[in-house]
């Protein structure tokens, strides 16, 4: 597993225990030192909802496929935009509550920001 990956799946623990210690900035994350910049989103309930990361460098889809299962491409939003993919196993199923790993390529089809988005489907 790439150390961006671990970080990855060390903050969707804590986004899916609705920890406290979900980190609030850049310094605060576990092996931050495979990310360029992070960003957090929180409801109203002020839980990390949408973590926004951009690695220390595009990050090849085949590693984060061993971690999280394999990408499946999204339809290109008609504003344009980089091309995004899903990483279906990490979307809870319905009645279940998850955080759901997405990727933003680069033209070379690398992962150039990745989303961690808390979803909950009753």
């Amino acid at each position: 597993m790439t150390a961006l990956a671990k970080t990855l799946e060390a903050l969707r623990e804590s986004i899916t225990a609705d920890s406290p210690d979900t980190p609030a900035d850049f310094d605060a994350v576990p092996g931050r030192g495979a990310l360029a910049a992070l960003h957090v989103t929180r409801d109203q309930a002020g839980r990390a909802s949408l973590v926004v990361l951009t690695p220390a460098r595009p990050a090849a889809l085949a590693g984060l496929s061993a971690a999280f299962g394999a990408a499946t491409q999204l339809p290109r939003r008609p504003s344009g935009g980089a091309p995004t993919v899903l990483f279906r196993a990490t979307l809870p199923a319905d009645g279940e509550r998850g955080v759901t790993v997405l990727a933003e390529l680069d033209e070379r089809g690398r992962a150039a920001r990745v989303l961690l988005r808390r979803d909950e489907f009753s």
